[in-house]
């Protein structure tokens, strides 16, 4: 390793995930999984799921969604959807989404070009 720079460690799962981190200072992270795959945690901060699969909560934030399985709120944002499904607003303060004939990005609510 080139001298100033610090080593990590990565420690894994027979099924590949991530189990621990040690930090270049000795600080390690531990990461937990439930049978399902999904993570629980992640040193102090835990997650939860519903019978859905869908993240509810996790690090302090909390997550909701529609009937349709979209995501209407998370990390202090709230989102909405157009009709035919696509995004139409995002954020604490309003960001909206413009979207052609295909469901392609067009604007964003900056109203700035996609292209």
């Amino acid at each position: 390793m080139p001298e100033g720079q610090a080593e990590r460690g990565y420690a894994y799962d027979q099924a590949g995930r991530l189990t621990s981190w040690t930090a270049p200072g000795g600080a390690v992270t531990v990461y937990d999984w439930d049978k399902s795959g999904h993570r629980t945690g992640a040193g102090a901060d835990t997650f939860t799921y519903d019978q859905r699969n869908r993240l509810t909560s996790g690090g302090g934030t909390s997550h909701t969604y529609d009937q349709r399985n979209r995501l209407t709120s998370g990390g202090g944002a709230s989102y909405t959807y157009a009709p035919r499904g696509t995004i139409a607003t995002t954020g604490a303060t309003t960001k909206t989404y413009t979207f052609d004939a295909f469901d392609r990005m067009t604007a964003d609510g900056d109203g700035r070009s996609a292209c």
